[in-house]
């Protein structure tokens, strides 16, 4: 909910989620992590082809219908507690210069 001037809230868990740095994603990244497997859910790594995605489809981590780069569980917390934070991001880009 954002107050009446329309300025947004800011969620101090939100930072910690898009920055990687929220403990208990973490602590479940690494549970995921260590299934073998590949490709992976972008948030919490939980494999959705391999010997360990039966065992992450049973924890409840199937690949998401509607974006396969993401865990059915994932996109479910996405959608429940919607919010944000300002986090710094950088581009780097790469030009090739060719001579005519």
């Amino acid at each position: 909910m954002q107050p009446a001037d329309g300025t947004p809230v800011a969620n101090p868990g939100w930072r910690d989620v898009l920055l990687g740095t929220d403990p208990a994603l973490r602590k479940y990244w690494r549970i995921m992590r260590r299934m073998p497997g590949g490709p992976r859910c972008h948030l919490c790594s939980a494999p959705f082809a391999g010997v360990g995605a039966p065992l992450a489809r049973l924890m409840g981590s199937p690949r998401w219908h509607k974006n396969p780069n993401y865990c059915r569980r994932c996109f479910a917390i996405l959608d429940k507690e919607r919010g944000g934070a300002e986090v710094e991001c950088r581009m780097y880009s790469w030009i090739r210069l060719t001579k005519p």
